[in-house]
């Protein structure tokens, strides 16, 4: 399960304590009372390093970060406690050729020894070509 919250960046601190962060840990911890076993994910975009709070939440499995995030700061202090998911800019996947393929093997050699989904850092846009996803798909297929 993916609890998205598209407008966790533009809230101050205060205010993300109280309308994201608390009711994101109430919901997951509902959902693991009654499914225990359900793997949960929160996205909370544009959050940058406060997405580590959002890491250490009771009953939150994973975080998936958005293409603004630095990959590698989420690999430093996100992924030793949580799967992390995403992280490629939807708009290389528009693009296609060498900067997508290069963004997505960035990803998965970053990734590659702790537990990681590939995904897009929020969403396809409808003009993406299919063939661009085509090869997008064989890349991560590939591996490192």
């Amino acid at each position: 399960m993916q609890l998205f919250d598209t407008w966790a960046g533009g809230l101050p601190w205060p205010v993300l304590d109280a309308v994201s962060i608390r009711p994101l840990e109430k919901i997951c911890r509902a959902v693991k009372e009654k499914h225990p076993d359900t793997p949960i994910i929160l996205f909370p975009k544009g959050v940058g390093e406060k997405a580590g709070e959002y890491a250490l939440l009771q009953g939150g499995d994973g975080i998936g970060i958005d293409y603004a995030m630095d990959p590698g700061w989420a690999r430093a202090n996100l992924a030793e406690r949580v799967v992390v998911q995403g992280g490629l800019d939807p708009l290389l996947v528009v693009a296609g050729g060498k900067d997508m393929e290069n963004g997505a093997r960035t990803l998965l050699k970053l990734f590659h020894d702790v537990p990681y989904v590939f995904n897009l850092g929020h969403g396809f846009i409808p003009e993406t070509p299919p063939e661009n996803v085509a090869r997008l798909v064989e890349i991560v297929r590939e591996g490192v």
